[in-house]
This record gives structure tokens, C-alpha cells and sequence, in this order.
């Protein structure tokens, strides 16, 4: 199986996922696309090499920030990274979509603003910085950051003046989330051309003619296509026609951890339930409850046979429960049907912890299924396209629980 995703924070919102899983299944390409949760690039380049991913896309905070990958073609602020062989070629798949659109709206009489300051504007201003346009930029504190921009565009307006301001532009490139909360909400932007970043409530499709609007979302599903591009360069015809649904929005009342044995999904699950104000379960002390024995007592006495019938139960009683936090067993997930079930209500976190960690931090003698460090190793490396495949957000818990547990958090806050 192939591997990719998307790393950021927040991404448990992100949509990217459905475009590239839902290309891979058109196409029948084995391949799962999936959401990482870091700010921190250290962590990324972990994952990435740790997981062997295939390639990844990133998105805010770290477009500017990834240092130390090996890498084929060196860029300042990209989005997109392909692996061949031992090194990782970088885009940005969001300059080659808004070039697309520049070309075709710009006589060099135009004049543009650039709404915001963040990578995505900094990427912005660098293209049209190319194409010899003037240009100016609305940001916030606008004297002490982003000092490059002085080279590039010919004014730097605070964002506070931005109501004042926008209706002096022919075309506008916002890239900041919640920009509406500077402008005046009951005007039109009759003439101006808005190219929007913004996918998730988005404002400017509200104030704009539609005809003059380039939506967030298509900006989302075209970057992803030049990626796709890049990821699957023999599926291109397929590609010049895919248009993916990306209309469901899925309410889930539950959050299910999975991951192999010690990776702590119960003492997450335990502390996440408190802060969320939900429920919790945990499927090994259910087992435990109805057999009235230690899980490895059931082992010792009737085998394994015996233990996944009685988690299947357990597992099929679970598909009505709501509002709860489970932390499932390490081999739950192949209980594939009744998972498959459990997955439509409920957010899949996979808590991922390295077999170093995992190796200092369980007590073996409760562990039944631990022969020996070879199986145990070989067992955690056959179980990692599951765990990837059957989860919607991946979280790393090498370190400290406590910052699993708050970017957990934070990402479901966020989503909810």
C-alpha cells in the first residue's frame, strides 16, 4: 500500500483527504491518504521517514518551516513532497493553481491586494513579484513582521484599515481565515475579481458576484489535482476530468483510538473523555468484566480463539453507544466488519507510538501475546497499513502523554 497525508494544525477538518482517497478508489490504486496532527517540523520528518511515507502535503503552520528532510530540490515555502528513492522532491501546488488563474485575469494595469501576510500570501506575493506586478498587502501589525514584503509589494496597509481600502482593487487574494470580521458585511464587491484560499466558512463567496468568485474549495481540489499529478503521474488522463464530492458533512458522536499494545490509548482515552465531557470505554476491561478473568488469564486458559470471539461480542454491543471515547484493543480493528460499523459514528485516532518506546514502557507479563522481541517487532511492522488505513487523524506519542492528550484535544474542539 501506498502511503500519504497531509500534515498541519489544525487538520481534522481537512478535506484533502476525501479528494485523494476518492481519486484512489476511482482509479483502483492501492493507495490510503490520511491527516497528521504536528506544528513541530522535527515530528514531521519523524513520521514521514518513520512511516515511510510515499509523499505529503502541508499545510499551516509548516510550509515555511521544514528543515532537515532529505531533499532533491530545495524551495522556501512548498506544499507538496513526492518521495523518489531516498529523497523527497518539494512543490507548491498552490503556486501552480494560482498561476493558472493570474495568467488568465491579469492585464498589468490590474490592481491587487493580497489579504494577509501567512505563507499563502508570502507565496502569493513572490509569484506576482515574478510577473512584474505591483501589488500591495493587507496584514496585521504591519511594522514589525513580514519586513520582505517591502522589497516586493509597493504598500503595506494594517489590516484595521482594510474595510476602507479593498474597494480600490480590481483583484483581491485573500489568505486569511475570518478576514470578515474587518470589513463592513452588508456591501458588494460588484467588479472585483476575488480569488479565495478560504474553504472552510468562507466570506467572500457571500460579497462577491459569482462570476468573479474562485472559491476556496476549488482552489483546495486544484492544488490537490497538480499534486495527484505528482503522486500518480501515469493517471493523468483520469485526472483531467475528476471532479470528487466533497458535499457530506459528517457529524460523529464518538472518538475511537487505536494502535498497537503500550501506545497508551487508555490513559488517553481516560483523560480525553474528562475533557470532552463524554463517556468512556475500554474494550480489554469489558472483555475483562465479562469473563471475569485478566485477558491473559483468558489467553493461558483458552487460547486466543476463545478471547476474539468474546471481543467481537463486546465489540458488536458498542455500535449504538454515543457521546463516548473508546480505546480499542490493539487487534479490534480486524474485527473488520463490526469496525467498518463503529467508523461511521466515530472519529479513528491512531495513537502512534515507535516500538523503542513501546518496548520501555509495558509490563510483558501481562501482555499475551508477547513471545519475543523479534514476533513482538515483526507484529507492530505487520499491524501499521491497518492502523493507517483504518484511522482519520494520526497522533504521535513518543514523549509526553500530556501533549498527545492537548493536540487531541485542541484538533476535536476545533472540528466539533
Amino acid at each position: 500500500m501506498l502511503k500519504y497525508g497531509i500534515f498541519g494544525n489544525p487538520v481534522a477538518s481537512s478535506k484533502s483527504p476525501e479528494i485523494y482517497n476518492q481519486f484512489c478508489e476511482l482509479n483502483n490504486i492501492d493507495a490510503f491518504y490520511n491527516r497528521f496532527s504536528t506544528s513541530n517540523n522535527n515530528e514531521l520528518i519523524y513520521l514521514a521517514n518513520e512511516l515511510n511515507l510515499d509523499g505529503f502535503n502541508i499545510t499551516a503552520p509548516l510550509k515555511s518551516k521544514l528543515k532537515g528532510l532529505n531533499v532533491a530540490i530545495p524551495s522556501n515555502i512548498y506544499n507538496t513532497s513526492v518521495k523518489f528513492e531516498d529523497s523527497y522532491q518539494l512543490y507548491n501546488t498552490d503556486k501552480a493553481y494560482l498561476s493558472k488563474i493570474l495568467t488568465s485575469k491579469l492585464p498589468k494595469n490590474k490592481r491587487i491586494l493580497i489579504i494577509g501576510a501567512g505563507d499563502t500570501g508570502k507565496m502569493a506575493a513572490g509569484l506576482l513579484h515574478s510577473f512584474n506586478l505591483n501589488f500591495d498587502v493587507v496584514c496585521r501589525n504591519p511594522d514589525s513582521k513580514f519586513q520582505e514584503y517591502l522589497f516586493l509589494s509597493k504598500k503595506i496597509i494594517d489590516i484595521e484599515n482594510l474595510n476602507k481600502v479593498i474597494y480600490r482593487y480590481d483583484i483581491i487574494i485573500n489568505t486569511l481565515k475570518h478576514s470578515q470580521q474587518y470589513l463592513n458585511t452588508s456591501f458588494l464587491l460588484e467588479n472585483q475579481i476575488v480569488i479565495d484560499s478560504i474553504y472552510q466558512e468562507p466570506f467572500f463567496d457571500k460579497i462577491t458576484c459569482k462570476e468573479n468568485y474562485h472559491s476556496g474549495l476549488e482552489w483546495l481540489i486544484e492544488q490537490a489535482k497538480y499534486s495527484i499529478a505528482y503522486y500518480f503521474p501515469e493517471y493523468l488522463d483520469s485526472l483531467q476530468n475528476f471532479l470528487p464530492d466533497l458535499s457530506q458533512e459528517f457529524s460523529k458522536s464518538n472518538i475511537i483510538l487505536i494502535g498497537y499494545m503500550g501506545a497508551g490509548k487508555t490513559s488517553i482515552a481516560k483523560e480525553l473523555s474528562y475533557k470532552l465531557n463524554m463517556n468512556f470505554i475500554d474494550t480489554d476491561e469489558l472483555i475483562e468484566n465479562v469473563e471475569g478473568q485478566l485477558i491473559a488469564d483468558i489467553f493461558e486458559q483458552f487460547g486466543e480463539e476463545t478471547f476474539r470471539r468474546t471481543e467481537y461480542s463486546v465489540l458488536n454491543k458498542l455500535k449504538n453507544v454515543e457521546n463516548t471515547v473508546i480505546s480499542l484493543g490493539g487487534a479490534s480493528i480486524f474485527h473488520r466488519d463490526i469496525f467498518k460499523i463503529l467508523k461511521l459514528n466515530s472519529t479513528v485516532i491512531w495513537i502512534y507510538t515507535d516500538i523503542s518506546s513501546i518496548m520501555q514502557r509495558v509490563n510483558f507479563s501481562n501482555r499475551p501475546l508477547y513471545k519475543n522481541p523479534e514476533e513482538f517487532l515483526a507484529l507492530f511492522e505487520t499491524r501499521k497499513d491497518d492502523y493507517f488505513r483504518g484511522s482519520d487523524l494520526v497522533i504521535s506519542n513518543n514523549v509526553d502523554i500530556n501533549v498527545a492528550i492537548n493536540k487531541i484535544y485542541n484538533e476535536l474542539l476545533i472540528k466539533r
